[in-house]
C-alpha cells in the first residue's frame, strides 16, 4: 500500500510547459512544498515573442512514503518497502498517468491533441538519478520504433537535476557512513523494529510532545517539522526510507548512461533529445567532490568549447546545502527557484530568436532584482548568481 502524494500547482488557461518534480529520499513532496510556490509564483514572468509562457507545477512523492490521515491507494500491494529500481517504474507511471490528465483536460476543450505535452522534469537528490533513468528507458522504447512511428504522447523536452546523486553515492562522505546498511545481517527485521520504536516514541509523547522533541532535535522550521512528525507515524515511512537509501549506496555508482542520454553531435533523427542540466551543491554530503569532478570533466559543456550540445554542469558557489528545500529562505531556496527559471527561460524554450531572447533576458532580470529586494524575516537579502546566469547562457 503506498499513498501517492502530490502537489499540483496548475497555471491559469492552458499551459505551454509542464514541470514534473521528483523528490530526494525521504520521499515526501510536502518537503517541497515551499519551494515549488516560489517557483510557480514566479514562472509568469517567463516571455517567449513578447507572450507570456505558462506552466504547471507538478510534484511527486516516491512510493510507500504515504503519511497519516491521508487517502490511500494501491501500489506493490504485497511489497511493504520497494527498492530503486521499483520506484524508477512508480515514477514511469505517474508520469504517463499525469500526461494521460492534461491530454483528457485539452480533450475537454477541443484542443489539438496530436500536440504533444512538453515536460520538464526536475529531479532532487536521488530523485534525478530516477528521472535519469526514466530518460533512458524512455529512449530504449523510442529506438523501437520508426521515427515517424512515434507515438508517445508528450515530450521530454529538459531536465534539471538539483544536488543530483548519479554517481558513486557510497563514495560520498554520508555515503561512506550509509555503507553499513548494506552489511546488516537480517535488514528487514532491524528497519522494521526502528520504525517501530519512533511510532512508539511519537505515541508515547504524544503529537504535541513529539512536534516539539521532533523540532528540537532537528532545527526544522514548522513546515518541515510537520512533514517530519508525519514521516516518523507512517505506517512504513522510516523503513521505505532505510530500504531505499540501501539500494541507492549499492545500485548509484559509475555512469551507467551513453551518448543517448548525455548527448551527442549527431543528428536525433526524429525524436526529441532533452537538454541536461545539472546543478552541484559546493559542498554536498552526499556528492563526492572527485565523483563530481569527474563527471564534469567527462560530460559537461565546458565554457569556450565548440561542443554546444553537452549538458550545463553546474557548481553552487553560494553554500546552499543539500537540503534547501527544508529552509527555503534560509538556505537560500529562492535562488535555487531562480536558477530553474533561468534555465527554462534560456535552454529549454524552443526557437528564440535574437529579438526573443532579448525579451527573456530582461524577463529574467526582471525576477532578478524582484529577489534581490525581497528579504525575509531575519532581514536576510538574496543576492543574484552572475555565474549562473553566464554559464547558461553559454
Amino acid at each position: 500500500m503506498a499513498f501517492t502524494d502530490t502537489i499540483d500547482l496548475p497555471c491559469r488557461g492552458k499551459p505551454n510547459y509542464h514541470v514534473f518534480f521528483i523528490t530526494g529520499n525521504p520521499g515526501l513532496i510536502d518537503y517541497y512544498r515551499t519551494f515549488l510556490k516560489y517557483l510557480a509564483e514566479n514562472v509568469i514572468h517567463i516571455t517567449k515573442g513578447g507572450e507570456n509562457q505558462t506552466f504547471n507545477i507538478f510534484g511527486q512523492s516516491l512510493a510507500n512514503f504515504h503519511s497519516i490521515g491521508k487517502e490511500v491507494t494501491a501500489y506493490h500491494e504485497r511489497k511493504r518497502v520497494i527498492g530503486l529500481q521499483d520506484q524508477i517504474k512508480f515514477v514511469e507511471t505517474e508520469l504517463n498517468q499525469y500526461v494521460r490528465r492534461v491530454r483528457d483536460l485539452n480533450g475537454q476543450f477541443n484542443d489539438d491533441l496530436s500536440e504533444k505535452v512538453k515536460v520538464i522534469l526536475i529531479g532532487h537528490s536521488v530523485g534525478a538519478y530516477v528521472c535519469m533513468e526514466v530518460l533512458r528507458r524512455r529512449r530504449e522504447r523510442e529506438k523501437q520504433l520508426n521515427p515517424l512511428q512515434y507515438e508517445m504522447d508528450s515530450s521530454i523536452i529538459g531536465f534539471v537535476g538539483l544536488w543530483p546523486t548519479v554517481t558513486w553515492i557510497g563514495r560520498s562522505p554520508s555515503g561512506r557512513i550509509a555503507r553499513w546498511l548494506s552489511h546488516i545481517p537480517l535488514f528487514i527485521a532491524v528497519i522494521s523494529i526502528l520504525g517501530m520504536f519512533a511510532r512508539c516514541l511519537a505515541a508515547v509523547l504524544g503529537p504535541k510532545f513529539f512536534t516539539y522533541f521532533v523540532q528540537t532535535v532537528t532545527g526544522f522550521p514548522d513546515d518541515a517539522t510537520g512533514t517530519t512528525v508525519d514521516f516518523l507515524r507512517s505506517p512504513n515511512g522510516v523503513e521505505q526510507a532505510l530500504y531505499l537509501a540501501r539500494d541507492e549506496m549499492q545500485e548509484i555508482t559509475e555512469d551507467r548512461w551513453d551518448k543517448d542520454i548525455w548527448g551527442t553531435a549527431e543528428p536525433s533523427h526524429g525524436y526529441t533529445r532533452p537538454k541536461l542540466i545539472l546543478y552541484f551543491g559546493q559542498y554536498d554530503h552526499w556528492v563526492a567532490d572527485h565523483t563530481r569532478n569527474d563527471l564534469i570533466q567527462t560530460r559537461a559543456y565546458q565554457e569556450g568549447s565548440s561542443d554546444k550540445w553537452k549538458p550545463r554542469m553546474l557548481v553552487d558557489g553560494e553554500g546552499i546545502p543539500h537540503s534547501f528545500c527544508i529552509n527555503v529562505g534560509h538556505s537560500g531556496g529562492v535562488l535555487i527557484a531562480f536558477a530553474i527559471l533561468d534555465t527554462m527561460l534560456k535552454n529549454f524554450i524552443e526557437s528564440f530568436s535574437a529579438a526573443e531572447k532579448d525579451s527573456v533576458a530582461y524577463s529574467g532580470c526582471a525576477f532578478l532584482r524582484m529577489m534581490e529586494l525581497h528579504a525575509n524575516e531575519d532581514g536576510h537579502v538574496f543576492e543574484k548568481n552572475e555565474t549562473i546566469q553566464r554559464r547558461l547562457m553559454a
